[in-house]
């Protein structure tokens, strides 16, 4: 079978889930190619995939801060021109590729690039039905009815999700479904994340490092989270012992050790890093999240302002009660409310741990990558 995958390239998130797909796809014979952009595309070019085509990328509009809802709406608005000959190109790829199935990680555009395609089986990978702003009007007036409009135009829809109670991009998902109904529960599933379990044995408490800054992130929000990192480390200097990984792959060969620190530009072993460190401070990616579950790792969670996702998935870390939730913007006016959130993080140890062993059971019933491999060879048969 000839599958196409169109990766969303905000990120190494989609590219790194979508490769795990792909791996086990092509070990049971499938011929695979990915059209990507962005990030995802720096990603497959670095892991060596020959099959992958540069596609048109979403962008999206950065302030000093972070996420700019206004910015990006104004860009949106202002290139129309730009994703109309988007779509054009996406359907010349699909045109020149001709597969059997085609697969959408993320990428609402490419809904209407494949459009056209009726004959050719689609599946959406999503970990979230909507996305969601500051305001419930708009939420409930334009963009929870609109986004599941748009994946409803695909055969079927996985979400890359646990299912209540445990989901993580609760929000964005379940209260779409509550208000949207029975046309889209007829086509979405619920697959567990795409995350391989750690290869090496889970020791929870008594790591090596207290705390580990795991950053992972779109190109310009990376830089911002980065820069606020390496300040907060001289506010935990000599108080914990801190390991960062700056996650940029083009500093693989950066290495800074010192008294009580250490850090690398881009680690290769995500599992080895998160089993490394007591606690982690993530900027809020589901994946990141849950591999905090597999590796049994209380988090603090540090979204990018305005990234609606990423805070609803914050929330839900404190809500599960296996991490802690800290707004960017009180964190840039106060570093000390890190040291807060660490001293109760590391006086209820025990809870936290308590918490995601009982949500690692889950994830280790919902194997992703399993569900979605079958999914796609189910599709085509």
């Amino acid at each position: 079978m000839r599958i196409l995958f169109v990766v969303c390239g905000l990120g190494f998130g989609h590219a790194s889930r979508t490769h795990k797909i792909i791996g086990r796809l092509v070990e049971r014979g499938h011929e695979v190619y990915v059209a990507a952009s962005g990030d995802a595309l720096e990603y497959y070019w670095g892991v060596g995939f020959k099959r992958v085509v540069k596609a048109p990328g979403m962008i999206i509009k950065w302030s000093d801060s972070g996420f700019s809802p206004l910015y990006s709406s104004l860009h949106y608005i202002s290139k129309f021109g730009y994703y109309r000959t988007a779509i054009y190109v996406e359907r010349k790829i699909i045109d020149l590729i001709n597969p059997d199935l085609i697969i959408i990680d993320s990428k609402p555009l490419s809904q209407f690039s494949t459009r056209v395609f009726r004959d050719i089986p689609r599946l959406v990978l999503t970990n979230q039905l909507s996305v969601s702003s500051n305001s419930e009007l708009l939420n409930n007036l334009i963009l929870y009815k609109v986004f599941p409009k748009i994946w409803l135009m695909s055969d079927l829809v996985a979400l890359l999700d646990l299912p209540p109670p445990y989901t993580i991009t609760y929000r964005n998902i379940i209260d779409v479904i509550s208000m949207y109904g029975g046309d889209l529960l007829s086509k979405i599933v619920f697959t567990g994340p795409i995350i391989e379990q750690p290869s090496i044995e889970v020791k929870p408490g008594g790591r090596e490092w207290d705390l580990g800054f795991y950053i992972s992130a779109p190109y310009l929000d990376k830089k911002i989270f980065s820069m606020e990192v390496l300040k907060l480390l001289n506010v935990l200097r000599g108080r914990y012992r801190v390991r960062v990984s700056l996650g940029d792959p083009s500093k693989k060969d950066l290495f800074i050790k010192g008294r009580g620190l250490l850090v690398n530009g881009w680690i290769e072993d995500k599992y080895g890093f998160l089993g490394s460190v007591n606690v982690v401070v993530l900027r809020g990616g589901q994946t990141s999240i849950f591999e905090s579950i597999y590796s049994l790792t209380p988090m603090i969670v540090i979204p990018a302002v305005n990234q609606t996702e990423q805070i609803e998935n914050a929330k839900r870390v404190m809500d599960l009660g296996i991490g802690e939730y800290i707004d960017f913007n009180e964190l840039r006016r106060s570093p000390k409310i890190l040291l807060n959130t660490l001293r109760k993080i590391f006086g209820n140890y025990s809870v936290y741990l308590g918490n995601l062993v009982n949500i690692r059971r889950q994830l280790i019933r919902y194997n992703g990558l399993d569900n979605i491999v079958d999914m796609v060879e189910g599709m085509v048969d």
